[in-house]
């Protein structure tokens, strides 16, 4: 690259770093992706189960969702830190909600629907 000042973005992570190349040189950055994972444990059927996450990190909405797996877990890799409703919605089940805070180490949010 030619030495000079770049801006580094990555959107989908909320980053934007400044960066000063004057030379042949590696740059590391922490893009403060995280995780979510855990378990649903429940007395019924796992199929048709959903974890729903939304949340506003640095003026940006996220929203994602992902199915169980037959063991009951799910995860959600590669989330910018912040704080998350997580909510879980299954026919049998009167919808679930809660607010988690997604750290640089990531968390582990069970749920036990009844």
């Amino acid at each position: 690259m030619v030495p000079d000042i770049y801006e580094i973005e990555i959107p989908s992570r909320a980053f934007t770093r400044r960066v000063n190349i004057d030379r042949d040189r590696k740059v590391d950055f922490d893009v403060g992706a995280s995780e979510l994972k855990g378990t649903v444990r429940s007395t019924s059927s796992r199929n048709n189960l959903y974890v729903l996450i939304k949340g506003d990190v640095d003026d940006r909405e996220i929203t994602a969702w992902t199915q169980i797996l037959e063991d009951g877990s799910y995860r959600f890799p590669g989330l910018p830190q912040g704080q998350y409703s997580v909510r879980v919605t299954h026919p049998e089940f009167q919808a679930q909600s809660q607010r988690v805070k997604v750290e640089s180490k990531g968390v582990v949010f069970d749920i036990e629907l009844n």
